[in-house]
């Protein structure tokens, strides 16, 4: 089994302005006969490349991109929905001596068409790291022919090894190998998609602030493995199910398919890498049930899928369990479940996978839509001290867990190594029919980890409209690259379990957005909770305009215990942005110890809440704060210490001696209304339905977290 990276294009999100209609006029300067011209170029992860360039005066003619209309994925220059992609910004100005227009235009046309010329790298294909490459050498040397490239690539960086190597490179970009299909109507990955030929591409990051950047955090470092190939081993044995199949057939192909899953599963054997698959668009009117066996080993696993074309095969599987894997006489590793749509048929009711036994190892769940039961997936074990390993969760969709007031998207408890990755989680713990005030509690969550869940990572996903918590992290983790939105919690971490601190707990990268209340009782609508903890850094994200307007509740950034032996201790805080989120800030002094707050930006313009509030009217021996800026547009004294109130210069003086005032966005106004908007929906309402259609066969960058968190940044960026 071979993981791939799935990069498009669309994703990247990039800018590049070098015309007096981009770059303000005061960029170019006068030079005799020539003029020396400013070039930005955005990289994806919202750092910028200045260079200036000499240039001839400019001339009336105008360059511009090819049109529009380059098929879905293969244009890595769109920005969604900001008005700065290259085709809206395409400098003007023809006959310059470093010769961007024209350059540009012409390798665009080439990538658009797979010409070789594209190739800047030199590494034999046209893909989205020749546009890394593009822009490293047209920011080196000024300019750019179909015969320049960066020298062959010797190192396997995806760069050519001429790639010059100072503080305003772009960074490394490493290429992987595509995707293949071997042409035997599965594909690599069985009819989920494996005819797709997408190479990946991890763009390195930069300091904030640094180099005139817009100061805005870079995107995560980790790197997407995209979609999960799997290859045939010479003895796999593929079981074919189709609705007009029968179960007196043989099952080994697909004209003699057997009619039920049931059957099907008869044919499988225990300890090979055996296929299971299910006609693409077929309904089938059960569950797969009880799972017993397993795979050969990680490289050659049992797999559950589809095959042919057509939509996910659906599975109504009634009011027991999708999938049930319970009985710990039975060892079951190695198992995918890739490309499947699940829900009970009667909303509210039973479970998509059960759990509950510690003899699971290496199980995947992936492209699949398992939606409408009490819980979704419940991962628990029957031995608390031989716990399941190696649970991924990855690329599904996962929606509207009901059904009791303890309906949960995922429930976990008692595994090592949980990854729940780039998956649209949505509205669970709720009846989305009754609405939030008749439903909606403090107990029902998208994702709820408890403390015997270890070694857990949350990277990558779309967390929406929760009952409460977004997400609920017990016993540390990473948390990163997510985003939240409508959730009455954004997130909670803790890790006070831990028997020592652990240095690589942190929740970076991520977007928490547009808070909500439980219910009309439940006044909620905080973003980051950190509770309860031993050590955890808290970096370079954003948390920004809650939807609510409430004197008595919301928070973007909650430091607090339960009481002294459930202390913050040991927390970095640093290079986040909290805006328009209750109070942005909130921190309970008395259980707080070595806590650090440096370099973050909290802005506010509500006159209800602070920017700052301490709970305690003492000093604060054990928080440091360095270097924020804040800004409060209605209050002159926005710092809450108790029944103190401080002014700026007092807090400053008192407690963050390099404390300054927080520069304009931008844009800070955005929220998940104004990204739909921009991709032509008429609200984030109706971009979540179409995240829910999302499968490998749809997938559209523009809904991924990357995409909605690059829109985001560039709105918070400083206002020039």
């Amino acid at each position: 089994m071979a993981l791939w990276t799935t990069l498009r294009g669309a994703s990247l999100g990039l800018v590049l302005a070098a015309s007096a209609g981009h770059v303000p006029a005061a960029s170019a300067q006068q030079s005799g006969e020539t003029i020396r011209e400013r070039v930005v170029v955005t990289l994806p992860n919202g750092r910028r490349i200045v260079r200036w360039v000499e240039k001839p005066a400019p001339q009336p003619a105008a360059v511009t991109a090819p049109a529009a209309g380059s098929p879905s994925g293969s244009d890595p220059f769109t920005s969604p929905g900001d008005g700065s992609s290259i085709a809206g910004n395409t400098p003007t100005g023809g006959g310059d001596a470093g010769g961007l227009p024209e350059a540009y235009a012409l390798w665009y046309e080439y990538f658009r068409n797979g010409d070789t010329r594209a190739d800047v790298n030199g590494d034999g294909r046209v893909n989205s790291s020749d546009y890394f490459a593009f822009v490293t050498y047209i920011t080196r040397n000024g300019g750019w022919s179909p015969t320049d490239t960066l020298g062959p690539d010797t190192d396997g960086d995806g760069f050519g090894d001429g790639r010059p190597q100072n503080d305003e490179d772009a960074g490394s970009s490493d290429s992987g190998n595509p995707g293949s299909d071997d042409g035997d109507s599965q594909g690599d990955a069985p009819d989920a998609g494996g005819e797709q030929d997408e190479t990946d591409s991890n763009s390195g990051g930069g300091n904030p602030g640094s180099n005139g950047d817009s100061g805005m955090p870079d995107d995560p470092a980790y790197e997407s493995t995209g979609w999960t190939e799997f290859t045939a081993s010479a003895d796999t044995r593929k079981v074919y199910v189709s609705e007009r199949g029968s179960d007196s057939n043989d099952g080994l192909s697909p004209n003699s398919a057997v009619r039920t899953i049931d059957r099907g599963k008869d044919l499988m054997r225990d300890g090979y890498p055996d296929w299971l698959l299910l006609k693409a668009g077929d309904t089938f009117r059960e569950a797969i049930g009880g799972w017993n066996i397993s795979g050969r080993s990680a490289d050659e696993p049992m797999l559950i899928s589809s095959y042919g074309d057509g939509p996910r095969p659906k599975l109504i599987t009634g009011t027991g369990r999708a999938v049930s894997i319970v009985s710990p006489r039975f060892n079951r590793h190695h198992v995918a479940f890739v490309g499947l749509h699940m829900e009970p048929g009667v909303l509210g009711s039973g479970t998509g996978f059960h759990l509950v036994t510690s003899t699971i190892k290496d199980l995947l769940i992936e492209d699949c839509y398992i939606g409408g039961y009490e819980i979704n997936i419940s991962i628990d074990t029957e031995a608390r001290e031989s716990k399941m390993r190696d649970v991924r969760i990855r690329r599904n969709v996962i929606a509207d867990g009901l059904g009791s007031a303890f309906s949960f998207g995922i429930y976990a408890e008692s595994i090592v190594g949980l990854l729940i990755e780039e998956n649209f989680i949505d509205r669970n713990g709720w009846d989305f029919r009754a609405g939030r005030n008749a439903t909606a509690t403090m107990f029902g969550h998208n994702i709820y980890i408890q403390r015997s869940a270890r070694d857990v990572t949350v990277r990558g996903n779309i967390i929406t409209r929760a009952s409460a918590h977004g997400l609920q992290l017990r016993h540390g983790g990473v948390i990163e690259g997510n985003v939240f939105a409508e959730n009455a919690i954004g997130l909670l971490f803790s890790n006070q379990e831990l028997n020592e601190p652990r240095a690589t707990d942190r929740v970076v990268h991520n977007l928490v957005v547009d808070g909500v209340h439980v219910n009309d009782n439940e006044r909620r609508s905080w973003g980051v909770h950190i509770s309860n903890v031993k050590q955890v850094r808290v970096a370079e994200n954003i948390i920004a305009n809650s939807e609510v307007s409430d004197p008595d509740a919301g928070f973007g950034l909650l430091l607090t215990g339960a009481d002294s032996s459930y202390a913050v201790r040991g927390a970095t805080v640093e290079n986040n942005v909290v805006h328009d989120f209750g109070e942005q800030l909130r921190i309970f002094n008395e259980i707080a110890r070595d806590v650090t707050l440096r370099n973050n930006t909290l802005s506010k313009s509500d006159g209800n809440k602070s920017v700052v509030y301490v709970r305690e009217n003492a000093p604060l021996p054990g928080v440091r704060f360095e270097g924020n800026a804040y800004r409060h547009d209605d209050d002159d004294s926005p710092f809450e210490l108790g029944s103190r109130d401080l002014t700026l210069a007092q807090w400053r003086a008192e407690f963050d001696s390099q404390a300054r005032e927080a520069p304009a966005y931008v844009d800070g106004d955005r929220d998940m209304d104004s990204y739909a908007r921009s991709l032509g929906f008429s609200n984030a309402d109706g971009m979540y339905e179409s995240m829910r259609t999302l499968s490998r066969r749809t997938w559209d960058e523009r809904l991924t977290s990357a995409a909605i968190r690059g829109y985001f940044r560039e709105g918070f960026a400083p206002r020039p």
